[in-house]
């Protein structure tokens, strides 16, 4: 009764929102510690799927909260306090350990010479800490069924985006619920020129869909019964997100995942994939000649021209794009060259400038504050150090997945790094919500899974 009078009073009193968002908070962590495969498979959904990073936020203070941040803080907690397997990764864990230190030592550095306010060097090093999953991976997932059922999660939430993509290229009314902030997912003509009667759509779970791309697929080859229709069909989805992204770099990330693939799948699994590719390729034939007899091509067109582009690098170069990629990449590398071993911080201004649209066509000229190239944004971000922290982590990962004794599985999965490693030179992905997040959760995959070979 007592009890029932203290939460009534709260209830009712001044001080209702706070006791609220207290019993919130413990229910969360009681499903985290009750249920952590669930409670991980939401944080893909909320922060690798429909919703960009500031879709679900709250203030406090001078603070933005964000709910993949608070869900990953509570799986952090589990992971530290209850794990199922004491491990923190050998060798990858304690280079990823060292890479977020230097980051964050890189960044307080900047704040305290001037370079960079502190909300800027928060906000721009804040993804990294979705890294972590890596951890919370190994510690809470020890078994290959959970391991698996995570990796169906994230491939949902990429294919999630897929079909959504398909759906938003015949209706408008969906782009400004799934717009995000800035205007920095969803492109139409008016905002890009070639597209077309196409939209360009880069939802986060683009992440998934791409670096889960190859392994889907080897999975469909692979696996028997009900799940091989269910993997073909998120398969589908997948390559409709990729397609309908327009991201060349993706194309040709796919193209080098699948020589990876061929060369270290085996003989079996080259077999299955060249007759799969074969098929596929009918179908892609058969579908382009429907629509040429139908003569309706306008929406294929915008397609098949940049995917021309790839072929052409003289009209690559002509492309305003890339030249403003290669001096912004210039101007990086002489700020690099003053500040080798510590870089200039996360959130630093390294001197670039460009326009960003506020909305209702308001463009802004403000300080550039990423790079395209993500690799020497890593040097920016913490030097030489930071730069050897990162490389050593992924590399660590790639030898388990290609090492002697791989499967089929941990084979694409590391084709999958290596193809998200090829367009960070050219894309920001490795300082993005999602993308850290989907390497996290599929450098973790590959490490587990080595392990329970080793111990099986």
């Amino acid at each position: 009764m007592l009890v029932e009078v203290v939460v009534a009073r709260g209830l009712t009193g001044p001080q209702s929102v706070r006791l609220l968002a207290l019993v919130a908070a413990v229910a969360g962590m009681a499903l985290a510690f009750r249920f952590p495969l669930a409670v991980a498979i939401a944080l893909l959904v909320i922060a690798g799927s429909l919703f960009h990073s500031a879709y679900f936020t709250w203030s406090v203070g001078p603070v933005q909260l964000h709910l993949e941040e608070i869900v990953l803080l509570a799986l952090g907690v589990v992971a530290v306090v209850a794990p199922k397997r004491q491990t923190w990764g050998g060798a990858a864990g304690l280079a990823l350990a060292a890479f977020l230190a230097i980051a964050t030592f890189c960044a307080w550095l900047g704040v305290q010479d001037g370079r960079v306010a502190v909300d800027d060097a928060f906000n721009w090093a804040r993804p990294f800490a979705f890294y972590g999953i890596f951890w919370i991976v190994l510690r809470l997932f020890p078994d290959a069924r959970s391991l698996r059922r995570l990796l169906i999660a994230g491939l949902v939430c990429g294919a999630i985006t897929g079909v959504l993509a398909l759906v938003m290229q015949f209706t408008g009314s969906l782009t400004d619920v799934f717009q995000g902030s800035g205007g920095q997912q969803i492109y139409t003509q008016a905002t890009q020129a070639g597209l077309g009667g196409l939209k360009r759509i880069r939802q986060p779970g683009l992440a998934f869909s791409y670096i889960l791309f190859w392994w889907s697929i080897v999975a469909a080859l692979t696996w028997r019964g009900r799940f091989r229709m269910l993997m073909w069909a998120l398969v589908t989805a997948s390559a409709l997100n990729i397609v309908l992204s327009f991201n060349r770099n993706m194309w040709v990330g796919v193209l080098v995942g699948l020589g990876l693939v061929l060369i270290l799948g085996g003989v079996r699994l080259r077999h299955r994939l060249l007759v799969g590719l074969a098929i596929g390729l009918t179908g892609v034939v058969l579908l382009f000649t429907a629509v040429v007899n139908s003569g309706n091509t306008q929406r294929l067109d915008p397609i098949v021209e940049r995917a021309a582009t790839v072929v052409t690098p003289r009209q690559i170069g002509e492309e305003s794009s890339l030249r403003d990629r290669a001096n912004e990449t210039a101007q990086a590398w002489r700020t690099v060259k003053a500040n080798p071993v510590f870089g200039v911080g996360a959130g630093a201004d390294y001197g670039v400038r460009f326009n960003h649209e506020e909305g209702n066509g308001i463009w802004v000229n403000t300080t550039q504050r990423f790079l395209h190239n993500q690799w020497l944004w890593l040097l920016l971000v913490g030097g030489v150090p930071a730069l050897v922290a990162f490389a050593a982590f992924l590399g660590v990962v790639l030898a388990k997945a290609w090492g002697p004794g791989r499967t089929v599985s941990q084979t694409a999965l590391g084709a999958g790094i290596a193809m998200i490693c090829l367009s960070a030179f050219v894309m920001p992905y490795l300082g993005v919500e999602e993308f850290c997040l989907a390497i996290g959760v599929v450098a973790g995959a590959i490490v587990a899974s080595r392990d329970l070979a080793r111990r099986a």
